[in-house]
């Protein structure tokens, strides 16, 4: 005998709230923090509060070795925004490494060895903390009693600028430059020979340097936009806004999209 029709959108229905439930278990099963009980190993990421940035292990299409590296979830292929080992690969068939929060409170990528290949190596007393992915792409060491930031990521940047939290300029007092320094090669997330940022004149310019020679520059800024970059409309004005202070010239994001120097 056929089916009612009143009795066959049960199935159906009852298929789109089992997937439903399974979605929701799994964002809850994702967590956004690293602590000494609860590495990442390969094949594991650890994602931000709002799904947006994932922290794991890749290998960067053909490329012999394997980063970590924080990159946009949902992006393909993969957008990476981070690599913490750029300078020190592991193997690409080293499917033992970890990272974890050492015994001296620092976050510590270790090989399948267990030798450090890189860390955070901060000098503290504190030796309870945890490290965070952020909203904002950021990740940060944090002390787990107060929750005061012991280290970040932003203070050590690739290629790509992400957040209004993030600063491009040199640091007149202490002679820190925070610029932008561009992958090797597509395969090769060593840093290259081009770096971008912002120096510390009245008007503020744009940069890219080539080694040390300039390879382009804008013009000033002149409170709107940067004077003299063809094409720039009023989307390039709307994502920008820069805010100068007698230490630091600072590039701040006002939309969600990424600067690059890849």
């Amino acid at each position: 005998m056929a089916k009612s029709v009143s009795s066959w959108p049960l199935v159906p229905r009852i298929l789109v709230e089992f997937c439903v439930i399974l979605w929701q278990f799994s964002v809850a099963l994702t967590r956004d923090t690293i602590t000494a009980s609860s590495a990442v190993s390969v094949g594991q990421t650890v994602a931000s509060a709002d799904q947006v940035f994932e922290l794991g292990f890749f290998s960067p299409g053909n490329s012999s070795g394997r980063y970590i590296g924080i990159w946009y979830r949902n992006s393909s292929p993969k957008l990476i925004v981070w690599v913490a080992n750029r300078e020190s690969p592991l193997a690409v068939r080293d499917n033992s490494a970890i990272v974890t929060i050492g015994n001296d409170g620092n976050l510590r990528l270790l090989d399948g060895k267990q030798s450090t290949v890189w860390s955070t190596n901060i000098s503290t007393q504190v030796t309870s903390t945890f490290a965070q992915l952020s909203t904002s792409g950021d990740l940060i060491l944090k002390d787990t009693v107060s929750g005061g930031i012991l280290w970040e990521s932003f203070r050590f940047r690739c290629n790509v600028f992400l957040s209004t939290n993030m600063m491009l300029g040199v640091n007149t007092k202490t002679g820190e430059k925070r610029f932008l320094t561009s992958w090797k090669s597509e395969d090769d997330p060593l840093p290259g020979n081009f770096t971008g940022g912002l120096l510390p004149q009245t008007p503020v310019q744009a940069f890219i340097w080539k080694g040390s020679a300039i390879y382009w520059h804008s013009g000033p800024w002149n409170g709107v936009t940067f004077v003299g970059i063809e094409g720039s409309d009023a989307n390039y004005i709307d994502n920008f806004a820069i805010q100068q202070n007698n230490q630091m010239g600072t590039l701040k994001r006002s939309k969600e999209q990424h600067l690059s120097s890849r």
